[in-house]
């Protein structure tokens, strides 16, 4: 949807499939993307706020884990953007 530009389906379909997937951070992100381009700027800066510290917790509570680096960057550049 949002590749269609459908954002408003786009929020309604990360906001439920979200829950199903709370590890796949890049569901936060997408979200959030769409929420800013949406004009819902506090949302969007709460659900990467969310990602970003959940996805801190994950890399520093497992074992081998790999911190997506690329991930946290492009959050922190979009949360600028709020």
């Amino acid at each position: 949807m949002f590749k269609l530009g459908l954002l408003t389906q786009a929020k309604e379909d990360f906001e439920m499939i979200l829950p199903l997937f709370p590890k796949e951070y890049f569901i936060y992100y997408n979200l959030a993307l769409t929420l800013l381009q949406l004009g819902e700027y506090s949302y969007a800066l709460g659900v990467l706020d969310l990602q970003l510290k959940k996805s801190k917790e994950a890399s520093l509570n497992a074992k081998g884990s790999k911190f997506d680096i690329a991930l946290f960057y492009d959050s922190m550049m979009m949360k600028a953007q709020c």
